[in-house]
């Protein structure tokens, strides 16, 4: 590593000495130290980490204007980083959702922007690995041949999938939701997990959404390391966690919302897993498809991770009405299950197989019956 080199590329990142549009890392070893990241000049669009380059810092776009870029196959390390490590404080330990550092940041997004991150790897977040904040619903995000290691801490979210995004070809190690499908409109497929002990593989809760059309497909866990279950926070292949807010509470329901037509489909989970689903609704469901499963097999049911729970949350502001499925589904039936397999044998309700003391472990709300199905 030359220090002078690294010296120039820090200077090169001064928003006051640079109107370039590309900061390049060309081979070579970087760093920022534990206290520094790049907050790049507005002029900058594209970070380009070339192969054989290994950056230890973190990125932060400051253009509000423009499509932004980071590309190539090099390395975007936070190993220097404490764990949440937040800015406002010094980079010391201090969560703030705000304030701690994400390794891929955009501040100031206007409508119509997008970015785009294809061949990299991140390496070592200390936090939710990418956040951009402004207009978030009109942004998209298009991902590729895009890696994330190192997950040694929980909180270490998967990227963000904006309207209309499409991540593929990905390979997640992930502490926390590492799928994370909060918005309309977006497709991921062959994706790689392996997971630590936190959160779901896929991830549509904490709050209430309204959202529709999308769609998950091919998505291998070779590995998976949970402890436990939890209500609240569902350790499952498809979850919804409760309130970000308040996780105990079952009142935060908003029935106005409804999530449909969203498809997860050729999930599988390699060795000891957890439950198929996990699903503290906070909207109503609508044509939610899960389709061609497969679990290897289920933690031992001292761990309580088998057991896949839906339970619907009440609204408070309309009635204290309780969340539906199937409102607006074909014959009623709002949560398909088809083609589920554990180990080698099909789960079905047919089959008789599919409850809590059964293969297939599903726990779902009495009130919900009639209005899923397991075929």
């Amino acid at each position: 590593m030359a220090v002078m080199k690294t010296l120039e590329v820090l200077l090169s990142l001064s928003a006051s000495l640079v109107n370039q549009s590309v900061v390049v890392f060309n081979p070579g070893v970087y760093y920022f130290t534990g206290n520094a990241h790049a907050i790049l000049s507005p002029s900058v669009k594209w970070v380009y980490l070339a192969p054989g380059a290994y950056v230890k810092g973190a990125v932060q776009y400051m253009n509000s204007d423009s499509p932004l870029k980071a590309s190539r196959f090099g390395v975007l390390s936070g190993e220097q980083y404490f764990y949440q490590a937040n800015v406002a404080s010094g980079y010391n330990n201090n969560k703030s959702d705000a304030t701690s550092l994400k390794m891929w940041r955009g501040d100031g997004i206007n409508a119509g922007q997008s970015w785009t991150i294809h061949g990299i790897t991140t390496n070592a977040q200390p936090f939710n690995v990418m956040d951009f904040y402004g207009d978030l619903e009109n942004i998209t995000v298009d991902v590729a041949d895009y890696k994330q290691v190192g997950a040694f801490y929980t909180q270490t979210d998967g990227l963000q999938m904006y309207p209309n995004s499409h991540v593929r070809d990905v390979f997640y190690h992930s502490g926390d939701d590492t799928i994370k499908t909060y918005y309309s409109n977006v497709r991921a497929e062959r994706i790689v997990v392996w997971k630590t002990n936190n959160a779901p593989i896929i991830q549509l809760g904490w709050y209430s959404r309204n959202i529709a059309n999308i769609s998950v497909d091919r998505v291998d866990v070779i590995h998976s390391k949970y402890q436990g279950g939890s209500e609240y926070y569902p350790r499952a292949l498809v979850g919804c966690a409760a309130s970000y807010e308040d996780p105990t509470a079952t009142d935060t329901a908003n029935t106005r919302n409804t999530i449909a037509n969203y498809t997860v489909s050729n999930i599988r989970s390699e060795g000891i897993s957890p439950a198929l689903v996990g699903m503290n609704l906070m909207s109503n469901l609508d044509r939610f498809r899960i389709i061609n499963s497969w679990i290897e097999e289920f933690s031992p049911a001292t761990t309580q991770l088998e057991y896949s729970a839906v339970r619907g949350f009440t609204d408070p502001n309309h009635g204290n009405r309780t969340v539906t499925i199937g409102a607006h589904s074909a014959n009623g039936t709002g949560l398909v299950i088809q083609n589920y397999t554990v180990g080698n044998e099909a789960v079905s309700l047919a089959a008789g197989n599919w409850n809590r003391t059964s293969t297939g472990h599903l726990d779902i709300s009495p009130s919900f019956r009639g209005k899923w199905t397991v075929q």
